[in-house]
């Protein structure tokens, strides 16, 4: 990818890039991973200031895109089902 500090970066540029909307669920998902195993692995370091300042702005922006997709795909589900013709009332 682009210029990442940390490994773990790559996976959530991954889904911060992603526009389809099929597979964005799968990318946060795996970008959500990546950044939770490197938080349990700096647990308790005291020189990792700077990365957990990362992390947390990576999870941030995880979760604004994750809410969004979500909106979205809300908003289409219901474009849809108003969007369907309903049939007339036939009278005898």
């Amino acid at each position: 990818m682009s210029d990442v500090r940390y490994p773990w970066q790559e996976p959530v540029l991954a889904a911060l890039m992603e526009l389809n909307p099929e597979k964005l669920g799968e990318k946060i998902d795996a970008a959500l991973n990546a950044i939770e195993a490197r938080s349990a692995e700096l647990n308790g370091s005291a020189d990792s200031f700077d990365e957990r300042v990362a992390l947390q702005d990576g999870f941030n922006s995880l979760n604004a895109v994750k809410r969004v997709a979500v909106r979205e795909k809300a908003l289409r589900a219901s474009t849809v089902t108003s969007s369907i013709i309903r049939p007339e009332k036939v009278t005898p």
